[in-house]
């Protein structure tokens, strides 16, 4: 949900993985919460799009889409990994769930960064 990741706020179990000076350096605490600091939530911009419908904002440095395709046809899912291309800086991110997979024409203009967590890179 959007209006929790916007909260920015954690649980110390919930960042069990995250090094102790990432904590420190950005999160603040509260007993046994932890927020995101202000100066880093406000650099990110959280939306809620239609994937279909809506245009995307360009010169975008990161794009989940987490268990997505798996609903929709290949053409879509075509269709849309191009309009993620087009949203994405160069060198930007698209993360994908770990069912999903880069289709067609998309093999030639994304980049695999890392397989198992199907991380791909804009070339």
């Amino acid at each position: 949900c959007l209006k929790a990741a916007d909260a920015a706020g954690y649980t110390k179990e919930s960042l069990k993985n995250v090094d102790d000076k990432y904590l420190k350096s950005s999160f603040t605490t509260s007993g046994k919460n932890f927020r995101v600091k202000e100066e880093i939530k406000n650099l990110v911009r959280l939306e809620s799009r239609d994937l279909i419908l809506d245009d995307f904002i360009e010169a975008t440095d990161v794009i989940l889409c987490r268990n997505v395709f798996i609903f929709l046809e290949r053409d879509l899912q075509e269709q849309l990994l191009t309009k993620f291309y087009k949203s994405l800086k160069t060198s930007g991110y698209l993360i994908l769930g770990t069912v999903e997979m880069i289709l067609g024409e998309a093999k030639e203009i994304f980049e695999e960064i890392d397989f198992k967590n199907r991380i791909f890179r804009k070339k």
